[in-house]
């Protein structure tokens, strides 16, 4: 899956947590949101407080995290589909110093055939996706 291929199918299944991500998916979205919200950020930081466009900047960091959270949630729980865990791991982040476990899991390859594989997800199999 290429780079704008996630973008688009991450966006598309805003609040879909069924079905499976493939690696690729995964960390090409992650790699988006990282590099958008850093240019906000260093404008939000460089930006001297109490101009009105210091509170842009601080408007737009907010909308965009608002914006990317669900898809970044989701992408995550489906990431996890795909090495079948249950997307309750994920609240493993919730751990102190445990959130290196949720990172061990999403660099697993995908594990063929799971309990979390549709009929969509083997067609696109075939189909060579």
């Amino acid at each position: 899956m290429t780079f704008s291929e996630s973008i688009r199918t991450c966006y598309k299944k805003y609040f879909n947590w069924n079905g499976r991500a493939t690696r690729s998916e995964f960390w090409w979205f992650h790699l988006y949101a990282v590099l958008l919200i850093l240019p906000l950020l260093v404008a939000t930081i460089y930006t001297p407080k109490g101009e009105a466009l210091h509170w842009f900047w601080k408007f737009t960091v907010v909308a965009y995290m608002l914006l990317t959270a669900i898809p970044s949630w989701m992408v995550t729980v489906r990431r996890l589909h795909d090495i079948d865990r249950t997307g309750w791991w994920y609240l493993i982040i919730n751990i102190p110093f445990a959130g290196f476990i949720l990172f061990f899991f999403v660099c697993q390859e995908s594990k063929e055939p799971n309990r979390y594989t549709t009929e969509t997800d083997a067609s696109e199999q075939f189909e060579g996706n």
